[in-house]
């Protein structure tokens, strides 16, 4: 296989440096020249882009309008389709300063109103309704009334879970005893979120001018972007079989405290000595940098806090299960990235079948490690053929993408030889991708499962597949991103060439950021695209997501679907037996309790995010959350009460972890847990055995 010289990203992406106001200025029109110089489909800059731009920024800063008024919005107006002026240079630098002081004006009245919210107990039969509303209020009396509606179903959110755990208490006592502890971790949340903003002299401004850049990015098309050198690491390594982590998993316990779950052996938590299973973690502080008490927060909270920081070294107070508390100091280390790398299993029932699960198209970024996905995917094909499997199902579901030349290479593993994909830059030129290594791995029957959050790499590998007539499709219809971006500093448009590049890019002495730019279009060897309409399925099998609006077509500034009249040459195999598996398929997931209450859930649910329920008082609130928990325990008992359809087995490891023997079995029963209750991959399995029986007819 030929690799690719630039690295070019298909993948799903869902600030800078403190730096002076004159260098966002600069900064904001070396971004707006290199989208105009690189990318496929360049938008002309004049009124229209500037109130695009006015009002996504403000969408960005206040997307829920808690922070600004109708006064402050009107206030901006006058730049409202200025913006376009100042970043052509025909206008004074004036728009982004302004938005920066009253956003931080605006930032500061809701941390007061807040401050005063925690001091007075929440009335749970305040019949006030509350409503997702993003209208700007200009009332402060209103504002205030919206903060308090806030706080309210956020302290409504910490006591129902605890409640569930304390059923035989009397509510009313449940909640005289509750009440001030949960309002005061809402309190302390609320506050952390915004004062995080206050932590650094220029930290208002970073943030602003980083999200005014962003929106000009993503006013090209959602999948520009711009970064800060730290960010665009973050970036980079969110598609690395390498990372470097702390060592330790968080979930949160019937208190509501966040407390460490596992320690990975050899990671920096594991090897302090100091950290246990269950330690709640109290507090976090990084060098130089106030320490930031956890109270109140969230797993998720945590999370963020981790991954805002940048840092690599920190010390975390925990508490042990005596009360006591300790100050532990951890760093980061590289290690693998277990949520991206590959897995295979062997699944066994009425036939033998072999599950490879590929969350990300990764690769690796360090020095003298030869690591893909494609060959780590080799190998796990390998490893299925030597267990003597009927057949392979490749789950790519929620897989966001990744690199281009590693989604090429996978469908090569598959696909004898000819086109795997068409490229169409910015001048409308054609270019067609192949795997150079002609053969096949494997050439036994191929299943693939995909949903709505399989996207741009992943669509590219089914599609391939599904051209071809290799592989079966099954699942939902995929996000529908059929485009390729490249990352450019903005100090120039010299691109990022390859990995060697690529390792030094957000190093300490970048005082610029970064573009992530689509200059490409990708295509179908058909000559349509997945772009906007995704790849839709052979057999589809229902899950929540599917009647969620979720997918290119939702997103503000999406590309439209275009095709290629470039004569595409490739030979696909024989129809597969599509319209017999599919009919065979419907009977069983009609009758099929288990399917037919996902059905039920992801209709109510689609129709409570349209209808955007009201919710007032804690007995209207706990009416919408049971119904919510008695639909998902309907589709977890009409699970767990089934016969799986199969055992499943890990396959023998082909490469020596070095971790304990019983984390790597603990690990290891978790994901076989998973598999045996998940009913979107027995069906899978299912159309499997149907297939493989028709292939054996042949």
């Amino acid at each position: 296989m030929s690799r690719l010289l630039p690295v070019v990203l298909l993948c799903y992406a869902c600030g800078a440096a403190a730096q002076s106001p004159t260098f966002y200025d600069a900064e904001s029109k070396r971004l707006l020249k290199i989208l105009r110089d690189m990318h496929v489909q360049p938008r002309a800059v004049d009124n229209t882009f500037s109130e695009w731009n006015f009002n996504n920024l403000l969408q960005q800063l206040d997307p829920d309008a808690t922070y600004f008024t109708a006064q402050d919005v009107q206030s901006l107006t006058p730049w409202k389709e200025r913006i376009d002026d100042e970043l052509n240079g025909t206008a004074p630098w004036t728009f982004l300063p302004k938005v920066t002081a009253l956003y931080k004006s605006s930032l500061e009245r809701y941390r007061q109103g807040i401050t005063q919210l925690s001091q007075t107990p929440v009335d749970f039969n305040d019949q006030t309704p509350f409503r997702a509303d993003s209208t700007f209020e200009s009332d402060p009396e209103k504002l205030k009334a919206k903060w308090a509606l806030e706080f309210r179903l956020d302290v409504f959110d910490r006591l129902y879970g605890k409640a569930l755990k304390n059923a035989g208490v009397p509510e009313k006592d449940f909640l005289s005893q509750n009440e001030k502890t949960a309002r005061n971790q809402v309190s302390r949340v609320m506050l952390r979120n915004v004062e995080k903003h206050f932590s650094k002299p220029t930290s208002v401004m970073d943030f602003v001018a980083t999200q005014f850049m962003s929106s000009i990015a993503n006013s090209f098309d959602p999948h520009s972007n711009y970064f800060s050198p730290q960010k665009v690491k973050d970036f980079i390594a969110s598609f690395s079989s390498k990372g470097a982590y702390y060592g330790f998993g968080l979930d949160e316990n019937e208190d509501g405290e966040v407390y460490i779950t596992n320690l990975k052996p050899g990671g920096s938590a594991w090897n302090s000595g100091q950290l246990f299973e269950g330690d709640v973690v109290e507090e976090i502080q990084f060098a130089s940098e106030p320490a930031i008490e956890l109270f109140g927060f969230s797993v998720e909270d945590v999370v963020n806090v981790l991954d805002e920081s940048g840092k690599d070294a920190m010390n975390v107070v925990v508490r042990n299960a005596e009360g006591v508390s300790r100050t532990v100091a951890l760093t980061k280390q590289v290690g693998d990235a277990e949520e991206n790398v590959v897995k295979s299993f062997v699944l066994n029932g009425k036939q033998k079948v072999g599950l490879i699960s590929l969350p990300a198209f990764y690769s690796s970024w360090s020095e003298g490690d030869q690591g893909h996905c494609a060959n780590d995917v080799a190998r796990e094909v390998v490893k299925l053929k030597k267990e003597n499997v009927e057949g392979i199902i490749f789950d790519i579901r929620f897989n966001g993408g990744g690199l281009m030349d590693e989604a090429v290479a996978m469908a090569g593993i598959f696909i004898d030889i000819g086109p795997m994909v068409a490229i169409k830059n910015r001048a409308g030129e054609v270019k067609t991708v192949k795997d150079m290594n002609r053969g096949t791995i494997y050439d036994g029957p191929l299943l693939v499962l995909i949903n709505g959050a399989s996207a741009s790499a992943s669509e590219l590998f089914a599609a391939a597949l599904q051209d071809y007539h290799r592989a079966i499709i099954i699942g939902g219809t995929t996000y529908g991103k059929g485009t390729a971006q490249q990352i450019f500093p903005t100090a120039g448009t010299a691109g990022i060439p390859g990995k060697k590049t690529l390792r030094s890019v957000g190093s300490k002495n970048d005082d610029t950021g970064y573009a992530s730019i689509t200059i490409e279009r990708f295509y179908r060897v058909t000559g349509k695209t997945n772009q906007f309409i995704g790849v839709v399925p052979d057999i589809t099998v229902p899950d929540v997501l599917s009647k969620l609006d979720i997918g290119e077509r939702f997103t503000p500034c999406a590309l439209s679907s275009d095709s290629v009249q470039k004569k595409i040459y490739y030979q696909p195999r024989p129809a597969l037996p599509i319209d017999t598996l599919a009919n065979t398929s419907r009977c069983r997931k009609q009758n099929n309790p288990g399917f037919v209450e996902i059905e039920k859930y992801s209709e109510w649910l689609s129709n409570f995010k349209r209808n955007e329920v009201t919710i007032s008082r804690w007995t209207e609130y706990k009416t919408t959350r049971i119904k919510d928990m008695e639909m998902i325990s309907s589709i977890k008992e009409k699970t767990s009460t089934r016969q799986p359809a199969f055992k499943a087995a890990r396959t023998p490891s082909s490469i020596a972890t070095g971790l304990p023997d019983a984390y790597d079995e603990s690990y290891n029963n978790r994901w076989i847990t998973r598999l045996e209750s998940d009913l979107f991959l027995e069906e899978g399995f299912l159309i499997m055995c149907d297939f493989i029986k028709i292939v054996g007819k042949k």
